[in-house]
């Protein structure tokens, strides 16, 4: 998706949508970051470096065998403080409903992305 409105018409529809917390938040720091959804889903809070803005993906988490460092807009700060209220407790940033100690589902996210995706051809 690279239409701006098609663009603005997701992001609109991410902030507009009904559910958890954490699925929405989840979503907008897809579109705010650009990895991949099991980097965010295995997101661990001991990885963010809020002081500096930056998250850092160990290597064993990426596909490529090296460390990764994600810049952090403000937006996505606000969304990580926020989060954090939430499920701070846990070691992932999204934790499963049932299991505190394990990250949310592959399904959650792509089910949640797939019916909340505005038409292809909005221009």
């Amino acid at each position: 998706m690279t239409a701006p409105k098609a663009v603005g018409a997701l992001l609109r529809a991410i902030d507009d949508m009904d559910g958890q917390i954490t699925t929405r938040a989840a979503l907008q720091l897809i579109a705010l970051t650009f990895v991949r959804p099991g980097e965010l889903r295995h997101a661990e809070w001991k990885e963010f470096d809020l002081r500096d803005a930056v998250w850092n993906i160990p290597k064993d988490k990426m596909k490529m065998p090296r460390p990764h460092k994600v810049p952090l807009s403000r937006q996505a700060i606000a969304i990580i403080n926020d989060l954090r209220e939430v499920t701070g407790t846990s070691p992932y940033l999204f934790p499963q409903i049932r299991s505190w100690h394990r990250p949310i589902s592959d399904g959650t996210l792509n089910a949640t992305q797939q019916s909340h995706t505005p038409a292809r051809d909005q221009k």
